[in-house]
């Protein structure tokens, strides 16, 4: 799953808990810029009890 942004995710599982177990890996497309490539690492290890972002 691509996470783009995890916020959602983090959202439902702070309020409840996820009927699954969800881990994301965050999209790099070519030609992405240094400001781009930093928000893909700022992403690399977000997560909860039930969620990750990896990759």
């Amino acid at each position: 799953m691509d996470g783009g942004d995890p916020e959602p995710v983090g959202s439902v599982a702070e309020e409840g808990v996820l009927p699954v177990r969800l881990r994301s890996a965050p999209w790099c497309m070519p030609g992405a810029d240094a400001d781009a490539l930093d928000e893909l690492i700022a992403l690399r290890g977000r997560g909860g009890r039930h969620w990750r972002s990896a990759g």
